[in-house]
């Protein structure tokens, strides 16, 4: 698998970060993007430690010019790209009093950056008719929190888009899939008053990747969410107060 081409934003840190390294150990040569180039540069000499192969480019997902030239540059020095992992996000918790420009951060990240990347990632892999997209939405791109409304509203927008990419992407071989995941134990996590062992862990992101990869060209997962005990506890009993009001 050495000459397989893998993306991951968000790579500095957290799942993408994670993700990347694993991808790096079976075989993948990953280009990691991010914002942190200290970061990343710390990731990339982890990723070749460890014996495997990654460059690294800090951009912005949020600026169009930059994700275009990043994706141009990648398929001029490789040809090809056949796995991207979107998963650069930021968490904002706020819906009414989440001020004007930290929504617009926010949504200029997770979603509009997020689709930048597709965007560009799609159409080369329409041209290979082949490769597979794998975006990172929310849990809360299905069901909305009302402490994190606008983070909501990105990620149900980037499951929206996602949906539709997979339909389109599949008229050229091209397989995407949209995951949902619940809280997963990061620093994203910090502050919330479940316990990082009650989370979603980093190794079940891998498995999941894992997972997708091993499957046939026909099978396709449009779309996978996942929770974890404390959430599914929590909006069951909040069901059943509902209905025994």
């Amino acid at each position: 698998m050495t000459d397989k081409i893998a993306i991951v934003t968000g790579a500095s840190r957290g799942v993408g970060k994670e993700v990347a390294i694993h991808l790096a150990s079976s075989g993948y040569f990953v280009i990691l993007i991010a914002r942190d180039k200290k970061s990343l540069e710390e990731v990339y000499k982890k990723i070749h430690a460890l014996g495997g192969n990654a460059s690294f480019i800090a951009i912005d997902v949020s600026n169009s010019s930059q994700v275009r030239t990043c994706i141009e540059k990648i398929i001029s020095q490789h040809d090809k790209i056949d796995l991207l992992f979107n998963n650069a996000a930021i968490l904002k918790r706020g819906t009414i009093d989440l001020p004007d420009n930290e929504i617009e951060e926010l949504l200029k990240i997770n979603l509009n950056g997020a689709i930048y990347v597709a965007k560009h990632v799609a159409t080369q892999m329409k041209k290979q008719r082949e490769g597979y997209i794998i975006n990172i939405s929310s849990l809360g791109g299905k069901v909305a929190a009302s402490f994190s409304g606008v983070y909501a509203a990105s990620k149900f927008g980037l499951s929206g888009f996602s949906e539709a990419l997979t339909k389109e992407m599949s008229l050229y071989d091209v397989k995407v899939t949209n995951i949902c995941p619940s809280m997963i134990a990061t620093e994203m996590a910090n502050g919330r008053k479940f316990k990082l062992d009650q989370m979603i862990q980093l190794n079940d992101i891998k498995k999941t990747v894992d997972y997708l990869l091993s499957l046939s060209k026909n099978a396709i997962p449009t779309e996978i969410l996942l929770s974890c005990f404390p959430l599914i506890e929590k909006t069951t009993k909040s069901l059943f107060k509902m209905y025994l009001s």
